[in-house]
């Protein structure tokens, strides 16, 4: 599963820092982040996903201080609301099982 081009099919919208919604590509690169736009929000409704490169703009966690160091965070985190569904530092998708229950 691509998950966000899985995310974008079925009506979230796309947000990226210095980037018009169109520019942003799904395929390309880390599910659509690069070097010149690290992060992502893709929105709908109450839910938001997040991803971030090199750990721009995610919040710190002195347990990955290494992955900070290096700047080879790759943050994911899935909020409905203000409750954190998932968050993770190291590039691990969310369960495919979140994911379908987002999108539904």
């Amino acid at each position: 599963m691509d998950m966000t081009k899985e995310l974008i099919d079925n009506g979230f919208t796309v947000s990226v820092a210095g980037s018009k919604d169109n520019d942003f590509r799904p395929n390309n690169n880390w599910f659509g982040l690069s070097l010149y736009h690290p992060d992502v929000r893709l929105n709908k409704n109450d839910i938001e996903v997040k991803m971030s490169l090199q750990g721009i703009s995610c919040p710190y966690n002195e347990k990955y201080y290494d992955l900070f160091k290096s700047r080879a965070v790759k943050y994911i985190r899935v909020k409905r609301g203000d409750l954190v569904l998932y968050e993770n530092w190291t590039g691990n998708l969310p369960p495919k099982e979140l994911i379908e229950s987002i999108i539904n």
